[in-house]
């Protein structure tokens, strides 16, 4: 019987390859925090085992290392463990998500609710109009506004977006200018602070250089600014990963504060939850709420989510819009992510409703009772177009569109609050509630109607089509004399011919 034999051949080609890989490598640790290098560092560091096994593979294929022994049939060690190797990356890649999305949801305990929690402020603007209205304002040409998120002010839900370099040599040599908020009447206030780490900058300035240096495995989704004691901070929930076996699983790591100066602050979760000057304010990562609202199709194993599908979830995608779930609602307990899901598969309903948390994470769950759903956001905007029959909507050769269906909860019931506005987004015409249990649509000219129905003092006006008003009666028209018409008809009035001359 033959033995087998390991044989490791080494020649100085291959020594001058690994010099050059040893080069190479210092290099690019060197320039580590930049976004390029730093996405595909991420590829290796998310997927460990899938790299090692492309590794093994490679090692074997290029013949770095040889299993010599041959089986009597002719065929190799080195043969044998490449096919295992690659049968192991084919079950890894296979597999891997819904692993990931199983660990992601194996330990949370959502609290279950047995009423909506009720909405204490109304999100106005959606992000279209309020990226227009903010571009409509800024008069430097050395910056523009990067990014849109939402802001809690207490009063409503407005939007902040930072004041970034403009091209390439001011990119270089600029800095970031402080923030813009957009206000909910489409006035726009700008805070200026000149920012040593910013969003825009490239090179050493940009914002994610420092932070990755500290923590250079975790991914930094977002950044929306405060102003808190005559200073703009800079707020970066970051999302950490643990490795399980054989998968690295997200989970919130902490917040970096990055104050104008330079100075950062690395808080653990609890510490930022718990520091006074973030109070009520929103922590937990955005991305992260929408992973454990996906991961949530897995909640009785793999099998189940392939296979039975039964009680399976999945969060609706909404056709043609940028802003997607989770929505931040603003609660008398405080924000919470909202994330509506349907049912696994053709199914236009929501059946369960799950909160995060904004401030400190915690989770609660919304469940309908059978056959009791309520519709989908991406269902909304056909009731609010049936509703307006004489329209010319922009699918329909016309310029007006209804957008951006994010919930708004009153008194125990959901609506789908939508925005109707020109293919320009340069104004919002009207706002439509969608209830989403009975698909009743109820139109409010502008936002003091909106806060009025908040306020239990309005029921909103007749819309075009054969639907009711929020008590389920049938309000009647204005009359056709135009002194007779109240100041509030002459103006619904006017919007409307305003909305229809657009439309043509």
């Amino acid at each position: 019987m033959r033995r087998g034999t390991f044989t490791f051949e080494l020649n100085w080609g291959t020594i001058g390859t690994i010099a050059i890989l040893a080069v190479v490598g210092f290099i690019l640790w060197s320039i580590a925090p930049l976004g390029v290098i730093h996405g595909l560092a991420r590829l290796f560091w998310l997927h460990p085992i899938g790299w090692a096994l492309i590794i093994i593979a490679g090692v074997l294929f290029f013949g770095v290392v040889q299993v010599d022994s041959e089986h009597g049939n002719g065929v190799t060690r080195t043969t044998i463990v490449g096919i295992l190797a690659v049968l192991g990356l084919i079950f890894y890649a296979f597999l891997s998500g819904a692993i990931t999305n199983t660990y992601i949801i194996r330990d949370l305990e959502p609290a279950q609710l047995d009423a909506l929690p009720e909405t204490t402020e109304i999100r106005y603007l959606p992000m279209p109009v309020a990226e227009r209205y903010g571009a409509n304002k800024i008069q430097d040409p050395t910056h523009s506004l990067g990014d849109m998120d939402p802001l809690d002010t207490g009063t409503g839900t407005s939007w902040v977006a930072p004041r970034v370099p403009t091209g390439i040599w001011n990119s270089l040599t600029g800095q970031t200018d402080g923030f813009m908020i957009v206000n909910s009447d489409g006035s726009v206030d700008t805070i200026h602070q000149t920012m040593r780490y910013g969003e825009g900058m490239i090179i050493t300035d940009n914002i994610t250089w420092p932070l990755w240096k500290i923590h250079y495995t975790v991914d930094l989704p977002e950044f929306y600014y405060l102003r808190i004691d005559e200073e703009v901070l800079t707020i970066a929930p970051y999302i950490a990963y643990r490795f399980e076996f054989p998968v690295n699983v997200p989970y919130w790591g902490g917040v970096f504060v990055v104050h104008p100066d330079g100075q950062i602050e690395d808080l653990t979760p609890q510490a930022a939850v718990e520091d006074p000057r973030f109070e009520g304010q929103r922590l937990f990562p955005e991305e992260l709420a929408r992973r454990i609202g996906e991961a949530w199709a897995f909640r009785s194993g793999i099998t189940n989510a392939w296979f039975t599908h039964v009680d399976q979830t999945e969060v609706p995608n909404i056709s043609y819009e940028a802003n997607q779930m989770p929505y931040l609602l603003p609660t008398a307990e405080g924000p919470k992510w909202f994330i509506g899901m349907e049912p696994y598969g053709p199914a236009y309903s929501i059946f369960k409703v799950l909160f995060v948390d904004a401030h400190d994470g915690s989770l609660q769950l919304y469940e309908l009772p059978a056959e009791s759903g309520m519709i989908s956001p991406n269902q909304a905007g056909n009731y609010v177009k049936a509703a307006f029959p004489t329209y010319k909507w922009g699918d329909e050769s016309g310029n007006l569109v209804a957008i951006e269906p994010r919930p708004l909860i009153k008194a125990g019931v959901l609506y789908w609050q939508m925005s109707i506005t020109t293919n320009s987004h340069a104004g919002v015409t009207g706002t439509a509630l969608v209830n989403a249990k009975n698909t009743d649509v109820i139109y409010f000219k502008d936002e003091s109607e909106l806060q009025r129905f908040m306020a239990g003092t309005f029921s909103g006006h007749q819309t075009e089509g054969t639907v009711t008003q929020n008590d389920g009666t049938t309000p009647t028209n204005p009359t056709g004399d135009l002194g007779e018409m109240s100041e509030s008809e002459l103006w619904d009035l006017l919007r409307q011919v305003i909305a229809e001359l657009e439309s043509r």
